[in-house]
């Protein structure tokens, strides 16, 4: 945490470090915990909490957002961190891993992208029922344990924090930080974004803050949104709809903000000629790149002066994709400043909150309730931003 500290100032990492006990407060006993997290700068204040208040078993970095200083700090204060892909956390190794990690602990599970949402099943028998539930950062990882409840195959309760208003300042600066990095590599190949045209695939919190920051660059932007009251709330905004067709076919900016499949193999063709393609999460949630990846149907290079801008070209169209289709923002740092503290001060409570009210039902998705918001609102203000 040296390190970490140094950069920060004393003050500043002291005033982290208060309020997040303060949201923690009494350490709990037999109560162990896995934590799926992008390995940031900002992390090592979460984990020193984490180990406070429980035993903090493991520590899983997303492949495509961890620090490698980070590792190294947090390896040589003696936490476990494991790299593993998203699909060794559905193998029955996975399961075993962390069965015997815990082992007679309870067990909750902090997760960022649904990672344990296929295996809440499996990982229930296997801790012989001790598993107190999941806590989901993100809106495309609550989605994923909702398609379980819709299956009926949630085998523990799930707390979010995706649609918390504490998170609402991060989502707005997340989307801020996707535009600076995308405008960053757009340059790098020797473009700008004022005077073009943009569609972004998804108005939720981050969808809206690409749109309305894109706006303020110049750029004509669209809006696609499957739910009716978000297209109202883009119209309302200023921001026209259109058609995926249509949008494919003349935008040169396509942005991809739904955590779910926007842009389909057959629609690389209907590329607008020198389109530039990006997103805010993993390409695997957002993007189909296995036509891109044959070898066959499209050529493919990357720009000599901008290493993350590859072109694609075939008959017809040709087109860039921005850092391999994951997201964007990871390429500087994508930090969001203090306002993080008050989404790992939610995790924080929405794990006591599990461990308080066990058991609770797995038909539905839990959020902390608005007066514990209240308070850690509060706490934010003393101890970080006084």
């Amino acid at each position: 945490m040296a390190k970490i500290e140094k950069a920060r100032g004393r003050p500043a990492a002291e005033g982290i470090r208060h309020f997040l006990r303060e949201v923690g407060g009494t350490p709990a006993s037999g109560v162990s915990v896995f934590l799926v997290t992008h390995l940031l700068p900002d992390r090592p204040f979460l984990v020193e909490e984490l180990s406070r208040c429980f035993a903090l078993r493991a520590i899983y970095p997303k492949p495509k957002s961890a620090s490698q200083r980070v590792i190294e700090t947090l390896s040589a204060l003696g936490h476990n961190v494991e790299a593993h892909s998203r699909e060794a956390f559905d193998s029955g190794e996975m399961i075993e891993s962390i069965s015997a990690l815990a082992q007679n602990d309870r067990v909750i599970l902090l997760d960022i992208g649904g990672y344990f949402a296929e295996v809440t099943g499996p990982l229930q028998e296997a801790f012989d029922g001790r598993l107190l539930g999941v806590v989901e950062d993100t809106e495309n990882g609550v989605q994923r344990y909702e398609r379980q409840i819709r299956k009926g195959s949630l085998a523990c309760p799930v707390m979010s924090v995706a649609r918390s208003p504490l998170k609402e300042t991060e989502d707005y600066l997340v989307g801020q930080a996707v535009i600076h990095s995308a405008e960053h590599v757009i340059r790098l190949g020797g473009q700008v974004l004022g005077g073009k045209a943009a569609i972004v695939f998804g108005f939720g919190k981050v969808g809206r803050s690409i749109a309305t920051n894109l706006r303020t660059r110049g750029v004509d932007v669209r809006v696609i949104d499957t739910d009716p009251i978000r297209q109202v709330q883009a119209l309302s905004l200023g921001f026209s709809t259109i058609t995926k067709e249509a949008a494919l076919a003349t935008c040169d900016l396509i942005v991809g903000a739904t955590g779910e499949r926007c842009i389909e193999d057959r629609d690389w063709f209907s590329l607008k000629p020198g389109a530039f393609v990006f997103t805010v999460t993993s390409s695997d949630d957002e993007l189909d790149v296995t036509i891109l990846d044959d070898g066959e149907s499209f050529d493919s290079n990357e720009l000599e002066d901008a290493p993350h801008l590859r072109l694609y070209s075939t008959e017809g169209t040709y087109f860039y994709l921005l850092n391999k289709g994951n997201a964007v923002n990871f390429l500087h740092n994508a930090v969001v400043g203090d306002f993080i503290y008050l989404v790992q001060a939610e995790i924080i409570r929405g794990a006591k909150y599990l461990l308080e009210k066990s058991p609770l039902a797995v038909d539905r998705i839990w959020e902390v309730a608005d007066s514990d918001r209240a308070d850690i609102a509060d706490a934010w203000l003393r101890f970080v931003r006084h």
